[in-house]
């Protein structure tokens, strides 16, 4: 290790300072202080690389030099003929899916600079219960359903409030009369396997449903197991929905038999399904009737189109909760599946926002300060992310978050200087206490 590395692997932890670790058990997991680390970037980036030495050339095996060799020669000294790895011929190793889960995980607790690690643990197998990267505790129920003890991460916290923004956006660009919602509620291979429903639904759009124009897709995991789409659905026709008997049609709704709970249809249902289906355009009664049919054949179970009965701040705001509670479960056959989806035609046209930006909150702000100021010390103009990617790696975020994240300010200069030095960069400067609205003292 260098002489000049700063001093993050030595920095005293709060044990160490006279204070205590604090530590606290939740459902099974356990956590504890643990003291900040330097990224293995950083000793990458330093240290010089180990290679051959200039002008060496590695000979291939077999080599007999510029001279031909004759067939036998050739078939001796070759070695064993690989196979095939064409998609078509190779043989392919099946794994099981699942989602992989550990028994130890680190969390950040605190802004950069402010912030320090929590180890979290758990105390029985991760075939029953673990831990994700973010240290979520997780436990396997009977049914094989993980329940997810803790509220959602950022990048799905980003995902849900984008889809949100499209969802107000797809009824805005649509309007309201034009739009409706649709659920599909499967039945056997298809309700245990996302995958398999949505591989169903593409293949009844490509060959049916003329009249979906465009659409967004939700995938709703259920505590029992099963999965549910929801989607919001534009069409070419009105769907009138201010004349829609809503009230007959949540008494038929009470009143509809369900055969694998042994309810029977109630007295009223006849009757308020016929007041219900009246009120409703004849364009969607042929969509009904298609809907029956095209789920039959495609095996996509029970479906439901309705009329929007509220806003579009409404729908969105029910489906981003659909999302979200769907995030605290799951299976392992579901791993890989879409959890959102938006139709590839039209899409362009009202689609607002997508996953990728960052929080306008204090931490996230102190993190893209430092990410600015490591890119200055390494000679990096703004906004060149090729370049700071060629210099740090792809995974740069994840070797670099724990300096950016625990270490003091003191510390990270010490370690920004090292990289100027590196790099032939700058550190930039830094006001250390400012008095009515001037600078009093500039870090070194």
């Amino acid at each position: 290790m260098p002489a000049d590395w700063p001093a993050v692997l030595s920095s005293p932890s709060r044990s160490q300072e006279g204070g205590n670790e604090p530590s606290c058990r939740a459902q099974g997991a356990e956590f504890e202080v643990a003291r900040p680390i330097s990224p293995r970037a950083a000793g990458g980036l330093l240290d010089e690389p180990n290679g051959v030495e200039k002008g060496q050339i590695a000979e291939p095996v077999g080599w007999a030099g510029p001279a031909r060799r004759s067939r036998a020669e050739r078939g001796a000294t070759a070695g064993p003929a690989l196979p095939c790895q064409s998609s078509n011929n190779y043989p392919k190793t099946t794994h099981p899916k699942g989602y992989s889960l550990r028994s130890q995980a680190v969390r950040y607790v605190g802004q950069p600079g402010l912030c320090y690690q929590q180890v979290c643990r758990t105390t029985g197998p991760t075939s029953e219960e673990g831990l994700d990267s973010n240290g979520r505790f997780w436990v396997k129920a009977e049914n094989g359903i993980w329940q997810l003890f803790g509220g959602i991460n950022s990048a799905e916290a980003k995902r849900a409030f984008s889809l949100r923004m499209n969802v107000e956006a797809f009824f805005e660009h649509y309007g309201r009369d034009m739009s409706g919602f649709l659920t599909f509620s499967p039945n056997g291979e298809a309700a245990e396997h996302p995958q398999e429903l949505a591989r169903r639904f593409n293949d009844a759009r490509k060959h049916a449903l003329s009249w979906l124009r465009s659409y967004v897709r939700v995938l709703e995991p259920r505590r029992d197991g099963s999965a549910h789409h929801h989607l919001c659905v534009a069409t070419p026709f009105n769907f009138d929905p201010d004349k829609f008997d809503w009230e007959a049609f949540h008494v038929a709704q009470q009143q509809a038999p369900r055969p694998a709970r042994g309810q029977a249809a109630g007295p009223l249902f006849e009757e308020m399904k016929r007041r219900y289906v009246e009120t409703a355009p004849g364009e969607l009664r042929e969509c009904w009737s298609e809907l029956r049919s095209v789920c039959k054949h495609y095996g996509l179970g029970r479906s439901e189109l309705l009329p929007l009965r509220k806003c579009a701040g409404a729908v969105a705001h029910y489906l981003g909760a659909y999302l979200e509670g769907g995030l605290h479960y799951r299976r392992d056959s579901w791993k890989g599946a879409r959890r959102i989806e938006y139709d590839r035609t039209e899409s362009t046209e009202w689609k607002r926002a997508g996953s990728a930006f960052g929080w306008n909150s204090p931490g996230a702000r102190a993190w893209r300060v430092r990410v600015g100021e490591l890119a200055q010390a390494a000679a990096v103009p703004l906004g060149d992310f090729l370049r700071f990617h060629k210099k740090f790696g792809s995974r740069w975020a994840y070797h670099w978050r724990p300096s950016i994240m625990t270490a003091p300010e003191t510390e990270w200069r010490e370690l920004l200087r090292v990289v100027a030095q590196r790099h032939d960069g700058d550190v930039p400067r830094k006001p250390m206490l400012v008095v009515g609205g001037k600078v009093a003292s500039w870090w070194e």
